[in-house]
């Protein structure tokens, strides 16, 4: 592309020559002129090329002297069609000209020249300042929150085992079969001790109770009389006994069910690592991780839901890393107390979860 500028006659003249495909557009607004230069992106699809991705209306050329804005926009109103209401609050003149460039390129040029935004809704288009948009919006969004303030809460109370509030979302989101399943079938996660039985009369999940159990080898190597590394391998068997309840409709279960006694099976392994160091005589730390991976996951639940006969929850395997870290300080012999950090990091329903604590360990 070459530019050349030359006085001519007492005036400026200015000639672009681009090379290749280009096209071009021009505009004048107040003692500013515009010219915009770009190249034509080909499309082999199309019958024409050219026009810029953002403004795709026809084209029209525009040359005023001092008009008002109003008068302005009901040009473009009639040229396109639409039904343009402007604000009582849009008022000021303009010196504008524009040049075969496209009609909404050209709506955009005015409201950017006099601070005006728009909010299109079909085939209707309200043009006011956007400081009142902004204002008008907000009421709006406030008159919202207090009607729902107003309307009234309803409650209604849940007992769960082995459930985080992240896998609980998800099941009421999810399809009819984990709506059946919910409170089914839930695999505790590793590191669960005393089993637990609940019972709920609202809405319909009931009494259940969770048994298993394990074991692990592993080796120690101590590098030296402070330090010491573990790689253990852990297995487990974990059983959930869900008894048998009914399911009627109600606010968060639009399905009326029937759940058969069933019980749940899941298998654990855990491999890992750890390390210990001896800190003084009296403190010690200890990082440690492993991969943990469920597998011959079964469940023994059947629901009998109304209208679509009989569901089977399915338990998919899932694998998920677990972490953690402690500090333990000796208060007598035999007796630590121990700060620690666990975590893990995995898919649902294990997720990605940190939580800290206080223990005691007691060594005989």
């Amino acid at each position: 592309m070459t530019i050349d500028t030359f006085e001519q006659a007492g005036n400026t003249r200015m000639v672009i020559e681009p090379k290749g495909l280009w096209e071009h557009s021009a505009y004048q607004t107040d003692n500013r002129f515009t010219i915009e230069v770009k190249p034509i992106q080909e499309d082999p699809n199309r019958l024409t090329q050219g026009t810029r991705a953002g403004y795709k209306g026809e084209k029209l050329s525009l040359n005023f002297q001092n008009v008002e804005v109003r008068a302005v926009l009901q040009v473009i109103a009639d040229f396109t069609g639409l039904n343009i209401i402007t604000s009582d609050t849009v008022t000021g003149s303009l010196t504008l000209r524009l040049k075969d460039i496209p009609w909404d390129q050209a709506l955009d040029i005015i409201m950017q020249t006099k601070g005006l935004d728009m909010r299109k809704n079909g085939n209707v288009v309200l043009i006011a300042p956007r400081e009142e948009l902004a204002v008008k919006e907000k009421q709006q969004l406030e008159a919202q929150l207090q009607i729902s303030e107003l309307e009234p809460l309803q409650f209604e109370c849940f007992e769960l085992n082995y459930i985080r509030a992240q896998g609980l979302a998800h099941l009421l989101q999810s399809n009819k079969q984990q709506e059946v399943g919910i409170g089914a079938g839930q695999t505790p996660p590793t590191g669960a001790h005393a089993p637990t039985a609940g019972t709920c009369n609202l809405p319909s999940w009931c009494r259940g109770w969770s048994y298993g159990g394990g074991g692990g080898a592993g080796g120690i190597t101590r590098r030296s009389p402070r330090a010491e590394r573990a790689a253990p391998v852990e297995g487990w068997q974990w059983w959930q006994r869900v008894a048998g309840y009914a399911d009627p409709v109600a606010a968060l279960n639009p399905f009326d069910a029937t759940i058969a006694t069933g019980t749940d099976r899941t298998s654990l392994v855990k491999i890992g690592g750890q390390w210990t160091h001896l800190i003084n005589s009296n403190i010690e730390g200890n990082i440690n991780g492993g991969w943990v991976n469920s597998f011959a996951t079964h469940s023994g639940i059947v629901a009998t839901v109304t209208g679509d006969g009989t569901v089977v929850p399915t338990m998919g395997n899932r694998g998920w890393f677990e972490y953690g870290g402690r500090l333990g300080f000796r208060l007598t012999q035999g007796w630590v107390a121990d700060l620690f950090v666990n975590g893990t990091l995995g898919p649902q329903p294990v997720g990605t979860t940190i939580h800290g604590g206080v223990g005691l360990r007691v060594h005989y």
